[in-house]
């Protein structure tokens, strides 16, 4: 969480947080294939663990940190898609 709390990094087993995740896997805490960021002030869920130009991971990611302002974060992956 952000130091200011607004903004809320996690996974997540729930397949139906965002459009288009159609990685076939569950995103599920601790081993999930995707990272989100929920901004609580706007009740906007964005999935972060994507490449630049939007594709999904093809490999696991997980372990996310959000930084105290929310605008970075850091995660754990094994996929070889994201940059």
């Amino acid at each position: 969480m952000s130091g200011d709390g607004r903004y809320i990094a996690f996974t997540s087993q729930a397949s139906n947080l965002v459009d288009g995740d159609t990685n076939g896997q569950q995103d599920l805490w601790w081993y999930g294939d995707d990272v989100f960021v929920r901004d609580r002030l706007t009740g906007i869920t964005q999935r972060i663990s994507v490449s630049g130009t939007g594709l999904q991971g093809n490999g696991t990611s997980d372990q996310p940190s959000i930084n105290g302002d929310g605008r970075y974060v850091v995660f754990r992956s094994w996929a070889n898609n994201l940059v």
